[in-house]
């Protein structure tokens, strides 16, 4: 079966103005939520490191590294690194 081919849209506003309002208002809405997410992202790092003396930078690797389920890859990553680092400039 062949693909059919996309046929580009051309604006228009007497047709499409009110989809795309509601298009805006909605992607607003969502950056609205976002902002108040990384809010408080940033809070709960705040705590950390008021509270445990974490580092902000250290607490933001250790969120994505959990959030992303990453860790195997990092500590692959680095030891590949440090690997090279020392062959190039041993000790």
């Amino acid at each position: 079966m062949a693909k059919k081919e996309k046929v580009a849209v051309e604006f228009n506003e007497a047709v499409h103005g009110e989809q795309l309002k509601r298009l805006i208002k909605d992607a607003s809405d969502n950056l609205l939520q976002a902002e108040s997410y990384r809010l408080k992202v940033k809070e709960t790092r705040e705590s950390a490191k008021e509270e445990l003396g974490v580092d902000g930078k250290v607490f933001n690797k250790l969120v994505a590294l959990y959030h992303k389920d990453t860790r195997d890859t990092f500590e692959t990553e680095s030891e590949e690194i440090v690997e090279i680092y020392d062959s190039i400039f041993p000790k």
